[in-house]
């Protein structure tokens, strides 16, 4: 019976880029679109030069955590993908084991389990 298992999708080179990119465009985003809410919310007059700083410095660290989210979530996603092992291909390097006569990956070496119903 087939099992899930969690395989390597690409680099961590390529998952931390990923993740990265994603951190500083939404920080930028989540910042400039909650300061344009602030500013058609509060008008100068309502507020303080310490108000407005405080409001924004909460909007900077939240922007901060909805960012860091979502990079983590980017770099998950790059990172790992589900497949199911059915004993033909290689988890670590995706080689076809078919016919393999040893339980050793040729490619990697890695150790795997033959089908049942393999030659």
């Amino acid at each position: 019976m087939a099992k899930w298992t969690r395989c390597v999708r690409c680099s961590v080179g390529v998952s931390r880029s990923a993740a990265t990119a994603t951190f500083i465009v939404s920080s930028v985003l989540v910042f400039f679109i909650g300061s344009i809410a602030v500013a058609d919310v509060a008008a100068p007059a309502d507020l303080s030069r310490r108000g407005v700083a405080g409001i924004l410095t909460w909007l900077s660290v939240l922007s901060v955590v909805i960012a860091y989210l979502l990079a983590r979530q980017t770099y998950s996603r790059f990172r790992w993908r589900f497949v199911i092992d059915d004993g033909t291909n290689c988890l670590n390097c995706n080689y076809n084991l078919t016919g393999l006569t040893e339980p050793r990956c040729p490619e990697c070496g890695q150790p795997f389990e033959p089908k049942g119903d393999a030659p």
